[in-house]
């Protein structure tokens, strides 16, 4: 028996809602899947935090690779 789903997408890339209603920023980093929390269960909130986190999650594991310090 399966287990329904935990995220589903919706109509903008990286950005995932949770079946709680909460949506979340999803992106590959070095080949990991890395979700983050947008603390908002409403659509256009969400949608204009997105880009934010995709920087903040992509800037600190490039950072951390390259053993420098933000």
């Amino acid at each position: 028996m399966r287990k329904p789903a935990q995220f589903s997408k919706s109509k903008i890339s990286n950005l995932h809602v949770h079946r709680s209603g909460t949506y979340y920023a999803v992106t590959k980093v070095f080949g990991k899947t890395i979700r983050r929390t947008l603390a908002t269960t409403d659509y256009n909130i969400a949608k204009n935090r997105l880009p934010l986190m995709l920087d903040e999650i992509k800037g600190a594991k490039n950072a951390a690779k390259a053993g420098t310090l933000r």
